[in-house]
Formats: structure tokens, sequence, C-alpha cells
């Protein structure tokens, strides 16, 4: 049994610098994600996944719904601070809810980079994200803060002088400790002016002994095995990545208002 901690291990296709393969042999993370919001872009393999982890807590799939509606409606919160570009890095597959839509309404010139490096997110994106000059797919590993910014620069849709608010959405439990998500994290705010903002969601450990703590660490178990990633991390670590912000909303809290909720917690911040 793996402990609430990372491992140093990535699957090949995640680990930097590799060349990310379309393969249906293995569970891949936008696909899994799809089959678990009753998608249709996903293998069995997936799907048989999906099915696995909802065995476990049935309420997953919701889970996995309340972290689309609210990386949307993070999206709409910052474009009503005055934030007019996004970086929504690994956005996975395209879905009718998407941030470029989520902003339309308040901010109609937004525009945004969707980052993932995954071929098959990025393939679908270039077909249903096309929005002119608006929206860009940018293909690069997150975990490099300057060359994401660059390419989105280079693509016409991020102006490095402007604010930006940063989505990372049901993705930092995907890097490894060894990889330093945190430093991730604080490079990115390092790199982009003052007044930008940024929105996490990410898988939580309940301490031992409070609910949900054992179905947290049987979830880690399936998803680490099976998926070759998914760290749940405490609510310190969690709140971690938000220092030195100044943190919206009720600061770091559960995705939603049932006691499973607390299985993903969500926190919207602006740097000062």
């Amino acid at each position: 049994m793996t402990t609430m901690t990372d491992i140093p291990h990535l699957p090949t296709s995640a680990r930097r610098g590799a060349t990310p393969r379309i393969t249906s042999a293995r569970p891949a993370v936008a696909r899994f994600y799809d089959a678990m919001l009753g998608g249709k872009d996903n293998y069995a393999v997936e799907r048989a996944l999906a099915g696995a982890a909802i065995e476990h807590v049935p309420q997953l799939p919701r889970i996995f719904r309340d972290n689309r509606v609210f990386a949307a409606q993070a999206a709409r919160r910052m474009a009503e601070r005055g934030i007019t570009q996004f970086l929504d890095l690994g956005c996975g597959l395209p879905n009718a809810e998407n941030i470029r839509s989520a902003v339309r309404a308040g901010a109609p010139e937004a525009t945004v980079a969707y980052v993932d490096q995954d071929p098959a997110v990025i393939a679908h994106g270039h077909v249903f994200l096309a929005d002119g000059a608006l929206t860009a797919m940018v293909r690069a590993d997150l975990r490099d803060p300057r060359a994401v910014l660059r390419e989105s620069a280079a693509k016409g849709v991020l102006d490095p002088a402007r604010p930006v608010g940063i989505l990372l959405t049901a993705v930092l439990h995907h890097i490894t400790c060894a990889d330093d998500p945190a430093g991730v994290v604080r490079e990115y705010l390092e790199l982009v002016p003052r007044g930008s903002m940024i929105a996490i969601s990410h898988f939580h450990a309940p301490r031992p002994g409070e609910p949900y703590a054992d179905l947290a660490h049987e979830l880690e178990d399936l998803l680490v095995e099976r998926l070759g990633s998914g760290w749940f991390r405490s609510h310190a670590a969690i709140s971690g990545f938000f220092d030195g912000l100044e943190l919206q909303e009720g600061g770091v809290r559960p995705l939603g208002h049932d006691a499973a909720s607390v299985l993903m917690l969500r926190g919207i911040a602006r740097s000062p």
C-alpha cells in the first residue's frame, strides 16, 4: 500500500522531456477525467478505472463535475476583477463549459492559452476550442513555466506585461513531490505581473480518523497503481500553494457542500 505522500514516479509519457504518444494500452489522465464526466473521448481502460474509482466513492463523478464548475466560476470571478487573459494549465479534453465560453459574456475580448502535453488533448482542442485569435492550444509541460509563458506569448494570447488568470484545477495532484508542485506554482507567480490571480483544486487527504480518510488512501492507491499518478495531499500542503497570496472567497475549502466533497479542496487567490 502506498502512503499519502508522493512517490517519485510518473508514467513515461508524462516525464519531463518525453514525447507523449496516443495509446489505449494504459489509462491517460485526460481520458480518465473524460470517462468520469460521462464523456465519449475515452477507451475501455479508462472506463474500467473510472468504474473502479466509483466503487470506492460513488459521489466521485459529481466531485469531478463540481471541479469543472469551479474552474469556470473561478475564471468568471477573475474576469470580474479585470483579468482578460488566462492560462488553463493541464486543460484536459474540451467540454461545453470551457474557460473561453465562461468568460465571454463579461470579457468578450479575453484570450485563453489551453496548455497540455497530451497530443489527443491538443488535437481535440484545435477542433473544438478554436476561436480565432482569442484562443490557442499550447503543447507544453506545465512544470516548465518559462516555456509555457514563452509559447503562449508566441501564439499571441498572452501579454507578459499584464496580469494573468492561472487555472490549475485538478492537475497538481498529478505532479510528484520530486517535481516540487509548490515550486512550480511559485515560479508562475514570480513570472507574471502583480495583480495576477490563481485558482487551484486538488485531491485532499483528510487526517487519520477523519471522515473519508481511509477512502482517500484507497483512491490514491488505485490511481497511482493504474493511472501512474494522483496523490492526495494534506490541507496544510494544499494551503501552502497559496503562501504569500491574498486568498479570496472563504480560503481553502472543500469543492462542494456534501461530506464527500472534502476529497477535493479548492481556492482562489490574487498576488498582492
